[in-house]
């Protein structure tokens, strides 16, 4: 009877763990590029992004712009950690950008304010004059 016991006990064991292992894949996913749901263009008190699938470009409208090349994106929930590169003059240097979608228009970039998903129109103009009150 002993071992009867021991032995179920074993097997629901290792079922949970089995079970827990599979629930924790599902809550986090990689992939290769950004994903479709957060291109676009966006601003924000006084910063703008623009999102492609390959390229993130952020920074200050008549100012620099930062252009850094997407190598892969880990998902979970709403939050996107963005593996990326920036070469400048033959040096490499490689950069974590952390991206929370808050809405279906809305981001937040690491160390920015919240942005606005905008036209292309409206982000080229905002580029061009800036912040006006």
């Amino acid at each position: 009877m002993k071992i009867k016991r021991s032995l179920l006990l074993g097997i629901t064991a290792l079922s949970f763990g089995i079970l827990s292992t599979s629930a924790n894949a599902h809550a986090y996913s990689t992939f290769k590029t950004i994903p479709s749901t957060i291109h676009g263009y966006y601003i924000g008190n006084h910063y703008m992004a623009k999102i492609t699938s390959k390229y993130l470009t952020e920074g200050a409208p008549q100012s620099d712009m930062y252009t850094y090349k997407v190598s892969h994106v880990n998902k979970s929930g709403q939050n996107y950690r963005v593996h990326t590169s920036y070469s400048l003059g033959g040096y490499t240097s490689h950069y974590n950008l952390k991206i929370h979608r808050i809405s279906k228009y809305k981001i937040k970039l690491q160390g920015m304010p919240t942005l606005h998903k905008v036209s292309k129109s409206h982000y080229s103009w905002y580029a061009k004059h800036g912040f006006t009150d």
